[in-house]
């Protein structure tokens, strides 16, 4: 069966960081979009060099809500077609097309405190999640840990550090693996599943929503376990190397 496409506009591109890129899409065929928080679509990329036309898969970062256009945040694969594309030759105002938005991935419709473990551009799925948890004005507990190498690599810290502010139900929690000794900074420090280890005491009574790269979700989802989080009520994204 064919898929449905959709067609947009790039109406902005920022660098978050060295390597992760944030596009904004305005939907031009359909005008509108569907989806639930956490899903995501395959971007086509446009051929370049000796590089052909290829299929890639990114979730969707931004909250449905806003169902004019899509958000997406891109981690570069040196080694890839699509994100060298992306970051090197997509222009703003060029035209896009991507699949229809489809996967698994989203928040349950209770409201068991969350845990939301993000690491790079894993932040997109649980950003859209949150973003719509918002909109939706879910008063659900959720503590957002945000592992990354060093300062440079986090980005969202204003943004998350208001929304923790305004909202009593939301901590955010980043962690820096490779920061130097010297630094100015003061918040956590080591691998994001070392920090699991210290912060999360209430493993049991939780549910966890990982989206990263799999080395890091397989070891969280071990600490998890053995902090005694049941097997169903953890749920993630894992980004493989396309």
């Amino acid at each position: 069966m064919t898929e449905k496409m959709f067609g947009g506009i790039v109406e902005d591109k920022q660098l978050l960081t060295r390597d992760i890129i944030h596009l904004h899409i305005r939907l031009v065929e359909p005008r509108t979009i569907e989806f639930i928080a956490g899903q995501h679509i395959r971007l086509v990329s446009k051929p370049y060099g000796d590089k052909p036309s290829v299929l890639r898969t990114f979730s969707l970062a931004s909250s449905p809500a806003r169902n004019k256009q899509i958000e997406l945040i891109i981690r570069r694969n040196p080694n890839g077609i699509c994100t060298p594309w992306i970051f090197d030759h997509l222009s703003i105002g060029e035209s896009v097309a991507f699949t229809a938005p489809s996967g698994r991935f989203r928040l349950s419709g209770n409201l068991t405190p969350a845990v939301f473990i993000a690491g790079g551009s894993g932040m997109s799925a649980l950003w859209g999640i949150l973003q719509d948890m918002v909109a939706k004005k879910v008063k659900r507990k959720l503590r957002l840990f945000f592992g990354a190498r060093t300062r440079n690599d986090l980005y969202f810290t204003d943004i998350l550090c208001r929304l923790e502010k305004e909202h009593a139900w939301f901590t955010f929690i980043p962690s820096l693996s490779s920061e130097s000794e010297d630094s100015a900074w003061r918040g956590e420090r080591g691998n994001i599943s070392e920090i699991i280890r210290r912060r999360v005491d209430d493993a049991a009574a939780n549910e966890a929503y990982l989206c990263g790269p799999p080395g890091m979700i397989q070891t969280c989802i071990e600490v998890l376990a053995a902090l005694g989080m049941p097997q169903e009520n953890i749920f993630y994204d894992a980004f493989s190397p396309q």
